[in-house]
């Protein structure tokens, strides 16, 4: 096991949501952190970052470096025993040009982060990925039959947004391949991440919620998420860096499958009670492609309407020592977050 004794790890991306989470844990952990971010004259992104336990100038700093372009990330590997690549381009919604603005920059990301790791001597890598590198996805996958860290999406059927988790771990393994006399890697490949949130600056996996919260939905369509809390996931990185049979291994890091009109009934047994009105009407698919039509982020997920997305998490059990939070607590945890920090309206008891 990998002693922290202060080593310093650089933190791609560290204002995001998954990666705050990451932060806090280094930090509990006793390793000193280096976080990247657009700008450090923007302080606000990030301040939420040092009022975390064990943030000081001596424990956590932030440094300019953007995955599009090479300079800067040399310099910010210099003196770190580890990196932890979270960042990643999102998609929020499909452009027409996704190659260079999702594909691409993912690409060129993992190769200017890697190949700075290896020049400044990192002493190993955990990147994050996802399940959506993983599962073959609903016009490739064989009923019956539970993915697993030796499937692959199938990249010519894959959405923008998976053709880039796929590619950019592709490139990640090659790169290790290349060089692994001089680095060790590690990936993290997590479901669709739920709990607590930190901070207002967040974007993704958070939308959804907030969009049941706030009663935004016409209706639920049929859809699964392999579900898992941020903290687990968060957990399962530094787990990752101190584990030494982590290394050159991927790991499928998810809880439970839920679909989406069961999270929309936990939701509601829970805030109904304090004056909510969340929908758990199903959607047929009907509706959802006329609305497809003209709203992008509908049409890239109609493909998997009905589609159960299934994953055995067995390996980050086993390697890891991962002990899952139970996703309905996650659930409840951040939807109450998320009304603390003012993404969802404050309706407790002023029931109407």
């Amino acid at each position: 096991m990998v002693e922290p004794s202060k080593q310093l790890v650089l933190i791609t991306g560290a204002t995001g949501y998954l990666a705050g989470f990451v932060v806090k844990d280094l930090l509990q952990s006793g390793y000193r952190v280096r976080g990247t971010v657009r700008k450090v004259a923007d302080k606000q992104k990030y301040e939420h970052l040092i009022k975390l336990p064990g943030a000081s100038s001596e424990t956590l700093e932030f440094v300019e470096a953007d995955l599009s372009k090479h300079e800067g990330w040399e310099e910010a590997c210099k003196g770190c025993a580890f990196v932890m690549h979270v960042a990643s381009p999102l998609l929020l919604e499909v452009p027409k040009n996704y190659m260079e603005l999702i594909v691409k920059p993912a690409v060129e990301g993992v190769r200017n982060v890697l190949t700075a790791a290896i020049k400044a001597g990192v002493k190993k890598v955990v990147m994050t990925s996802s399940i959506a590198a993983i599962d073959p996805g609903p016009k490739k996958a064989v009923p019956g039959v539970i993915s697993d860290e030796s499937f692959w999406a199938d990249y010519e059927t894959a959405n923008p947004y998976e053709k880039s988790k796929y590619a950019a771990e592709k490139e990640a393994w090659k790169i290790y391949e290349e060089n692994k006399d001089k680095i060790e890697l590690a990936v993290i490949n997590p479901g669709f991440i739920i709990g607590p949130v930190m901070s207002k600056n967040v974007s993704g996996s958070p939308g959804m919620f907030i969009r049941m919260m706030n009663n935004d939905l016409p209706g639920i369509p049929k859809m699964s998420f392999a579900c898992v809390d941020v903290r687990d996931v968060a957990r399962a990185h530094v787990l990752a860096l101190e584990n030494p049979n982590a290394t050159g291994n991927r790991f499928i890091v998810a809880s439970k499958s839920y679909w989406m009109l069961e999270v929309a009934q936990v939701l509601e047994k829970e805030f109904k009670p304090q004056g909510y009105k969340i929908s758990t009407r199903a959607i047929g698919k009907c509706p959802l492609h006329l609305a497809s039509l003209w709203d992008r982020q509908v049409r890239l997920l109609m493909d998997y309407i009905g589609y159960e997305s299934r994953v055995n998490n067995q390996k980050s059990i086993d390697v890891l020592g991962i002990k899952y939070i139970d996703p309905e607590e996650s659930i409840k945890t951040m939807a109450y977050a998320l009304i603390e920090i003012g993404s969802v309206k404050d309706l407790r008891n002023k029931k109407k």
